[in-house]
């Protein structure tokens, strides 16, 4: 039994619609990077204080600010795991978030 070709063309049509879609969507679901770029910002601002506070000798300063690295962190990637920023910004975009 033969399945006609206009069956074809439609599932065809439809296969290429889905995949069309699923590309797409996930640039229009990523996170702002300027949010993503002031969590990130947040949480490295803790692990810069613990090297210096390494390099000082205060090992217990440095133990807090790496705390507090570890749990930023925790949140920056269960906030943005299931949505990451778009990475496919133009490059002045993306200076513009970094320089914030």
């Amino acid at each position: 039994m033969a399945i006609p070709t206009k069956i074809y063309r439609v599932l065809l049509a439809v296969l290429l619609l889905v995949v069309g879609i699923s590309l797409h969507a996930p640039a229009s679901w990523a996170a702002p990077l300027q949010d993503f770029n002031k969590s990130l910002d947040a949480a490295m601002r803790h692990h810069r204080w613990a090297g210096f506070y390494l390099r000082t000798g205060n090992i217990a300063l440095a133990q807090l600010e790496l705390d507090a690295f570890a749990a930023k962190s925790k949140a920056l990637a269960g906030n943005y795991a299931l949505s990451p920023p778009n990475p496919d910004l133009p490059p002045e975009a993306q200076t513009k978030c970094l320089s914030v």
